[in-house]
């Protein structure tokens, strides 16, 4: 909802996501649950993954929650919220497309699996 750039603006998570790719070209799969081990060996087969981790893996952390009118659960919003494009990785670094500023980055394995983990494993790829 909103600019990612504003204040008060929400992302989506995958589910979303899957139904509009889906409505371009069937047969995304919903990988959420997959261990950052098992995006990675998606990779090596040449399928770049897409996942939610934080902007410039920054520490997450609940900006505000509110209450699901029809389950009346609570939802609660991790703050810094953001989609990457796992490309590849080596020993120590998963290297990423990154929509925020259109380039390709590289971050330590160890933070990067943190922030993913942090974020649900979630994760779609074709």
């Amino acid at each position: 909802v909103g600019h990612p750039s504003d204040r008060g603006s929400y992302g989506v998570y995958e589910k979303p996501i899957l139904d509009v790719a889906n409505s371009f070209k069937s047969g995304i799969i919903n990988g959420t649950g997959m261990s950052l081990n098992s995006v990675l060996e998606k990779v090596c087969e040449d399928r770049p993954v897409v996942v939610w981790v934080s902007m410039n893996m920054a520490m997450p952390y609940i900006s505000t929650s509110w209450i699901h009118r029809a389950s009346g659960s609570r939802i609660s919003w991790m703050a810094n919220e953001h989609a990457l494009v796992v490309i590849g990785y080596n020993n120590s670094q998963v290297i990423v497309a990154d929509s925020l500023n259109g380039s390709v980055r590289y971050y330590d394995k160890g933070v990067f699996e943190n922030r993913y983990n942090t974020f649900g494993k979630r994760a779609i790829y074709y």
